[in-house]
């Protein structure tokens, strides 16, 4: 918030709801190309990806829980959540599934069917020791 003012000052909601959608729009592209490029992840992106992993539940799903409940641990102490941050808890996983099926894996694998691309998922997450 207080970047935003030093940049542009006495901006509108508009101009403010553009700054978070491109905000959201360029993290998730650049996580989607990070987790991709299996060249390691955060602690926190880990659970997410492990999670999806181990279970039959999506990434996408999996990275919203873990999203609101780092929301709710920050709400307990006392953390400051405005509309951007449950936003951003909500539509972060999808727009990161998002990117990875339609950016980073095109880019990694390119325009191969599903099942190849299953195929090298599977044998990356071998060589990483998740499965």
């Amino acid at each position: 918030m207080l970047l935003l003012n030093i940049i542009l000052p006495n901006t509108n909601m508009l101009i403010r709801v553009i700054s978070l959608m491109l905000g959201l729009i360029i993290i998730s592209a650049s996580s989607s190309l990070y987790f991709t490029a299996n060249m390691g992840v955060s602690t926190y992106d880990a659970m997410s990806l492990i999670a999806a992993d181990k279970s039959p539940i999506p990434f996408r799903i999996c990275r919203i829980v873990s999203d609101v409940i780092c929301v709710i641990i920050g709400f307990v102490f006392n953390a400051t959540i405005g509309i951007g941050t449950i936003i951003t808890a909500f539509f972060l996983g999808p727009a990161i599934d998002f990117f990875n099926k339609y950016l980073a894996k095109p880019l990694l694998y390119g325009k191969c069917n599903c099942e190849t691309t299953n195929h090298l998922n599977k044998d990356m997450k071998e060589n990483r020791g998740i499965i």
